[in-house]
């Protein structure tokens, strides 16, 4: 019970704190300045989460058998969802130029 209570307690203050904290800067400051959204959200995807991932990927020590279940599921996900996409675009008889388009559009998601 306790284990339970200290994980539910570090999965709030290691992942949802600081994203409810940024939300939360983030509409103050929206309130008091009027931000440009898509200034933000630039800054957000080509400054802030970077930096966030760079940081997470450097103090963290993971061992190794995880790194690589880790890569090997992100590469499990990247493969199927090219393969779908693929069998979409034979389904719905596209082109290739079409159905490539569609592949990269899934597999690079994010």
């Amino acid at each position: 019970m306790v284990a339970g209570i200290v994980l539910v307690f570090d999965v709030f203050t290691q992942v949802l704190l600081p994203i409810l904290i940024m939300f939360a800067a983030g509409w103050v400051l929206d309130r008091r300045w009027k931000l440009d959204l898509a200034t933000v959200v630039k800054l957000n995807i080509n400054v802030f989460v970077p930096a966030f991932i760079f940081y997470e990927l450097t103090t963290k020590n993971v061992a190794g058998r995880d790194a690589w279940m880790a890569i090997g599921y992100t590469v499990s996900v990247v493969v199927v969802l090219f393969v779908i996409a693929g069998l979409v675009g034979k389904w719905r008889r596209y082109s290739l130029a079409q159905t490539r388009s569609m592949q990269i559009a899934s597999v690079f998601y994010n």
